[in-house]
């Protein structure tokens, strides 16, 4: 429970920094087709998620993903989150590494057309009972513009960190601008053992 309240502070301490004014509404588990630029780091912060399987709760604070941009259209993104399961412990969740690339510019980096991006990467062992061993997994991303809203397509699979198991994902977010620099986001995600 102190590590919890540790990372707490943490993240909220890093709104008190003096950086640039950035407003934004991820992390999502699904992505888009952009990447940070060159020595630039994104870092985003849930501040809480409900999850509810088979009948339980999980609730999730925070979800963390960090995203550095390492060269011109490819970023290091490394991401994990603190779970508190009902009548359980604290424990760290789903962490994992990887790097994404945009493969192909398009309406994201302003530019005509889709953009396309891949983003693949090891699952680090977790501190979930069974979720020891590593996995891996990789996923495409196209966003594009049907005006007015902006759609973020994610298709992708690998082997989970339980029993080297494949899987396939999937996730769509779209966007919806209401007055400049404010939109309305809504995202729906799948996973199939």
């Amino acid at each position: 429970m102190a590590f919890l309240k540790v990372l707490r502070l943490a993240s909220v301490s890093l709104l008190f920094l003096p950086l640039s004014l950035a407003w934004g509404y991820r992390p999502f588990l699904a992505t888009d087709a952009a990447v940070a630029d060159p020595k630039e780091l994104e870092i985003e912060l849930g501040y809480f998620t409900w999850e509810r399987d088979r009948g339980k709760n999980t609730f999730i604070t925070p979800k963390v993903v960090l995203n550095y941009g390492l060269i011109r259209n490819l970023e290091a993104v490394a991401e994990f989150d603190v779970e508190e399961a009902p009548h359980g412990s604290v424990r760290l969740e789903d962490p994992a590494l990887s790097l994404k690339a945009v493969l192909k510019e398009g309406v994201l980096q302003e530019k005509p057309g889709v953009s396309f991006a891949v983003e693949m990467g090891p699952l680090l062992p977790s501190t979930a009972r069974g979720e020891k061993k590593v996995g891996f997994e990789g996923t495409g991303i196209i966003s594009g513009e049907l005006s007015p809203v902006m759609l973020h397509l994610n298709l992708g699979g690998g082997v989970d960190r339980m029993d080297n198991n494949p899987f396939v994902a999937w996730g769509i977010i779209a966007e919806l601008p209401v007055v400049p620099k404010f939109r309305i986001v809504g995202e729906i995600d799948g996973e199939n053992y």
